[in-house]
C-alpha cells in the first residue's frame, strides 16, 4: 500500500503527519482513534503502532475492540451515550460471571 493509499484509507488529509510518524517524531504521534485505525488497517496491535511492543500479532485484542466501542460511544450525543451505556450494563448483567 502506498503512503497516499494509506492516508486515504485512514481519512487523513496530511502526508506530513504520516512522514513524522515514520520518522518516529514522538511528539507528533497519532491520536488514539487514529492509532486504532492504523492497527486495524495494518492488522497489528495498537501497542506495535505506538512502538510499545515489537510484537505485530495480527489479532486485535479485546482491549482494542473495547477501545473502539468507547470511541464510538463518545462520538454520540449525551442522551445516546447514556442509552448505549445502559444497554452495555444490561448485556454485562445478562452475561453474568
Amino acid at each position: 500500500m502506498s503512503q497516499s493509499e494509506f492516508i486515504n484509507a485512514l481519512g487523513l488529509k496530511s502526508k506530513s503527519a504520516v512522514s513524522m510518524w515514520e520518522n518516529e517524531e514522538i511528539y507528533k504521534c497519532p491520536l488514539r482513534k487514529t492509532s486504532l485505525d492504523i492497527a486495524k488497517l495494518a492488522n497489528v496491535f495498537v501497542s506495535y503502532v505506538l512502538s510499545e511492543s515489537e510484537e505485530k500479532n495480527p489479532k486485535l485484542t479485546a482491549k482494542d475492540d473495547l477501545e473502539q466501542v468507547m470511541i464510538d460511544i463518545r462520538s454520540k450525543n449525551s442522551d445516546k451515550q447514556k442509552e448505549l451505556i445502559e444497554m452495555i450494563k444490561q448485556l454485562v448483567k445478562i452475561a453474568g460471571d
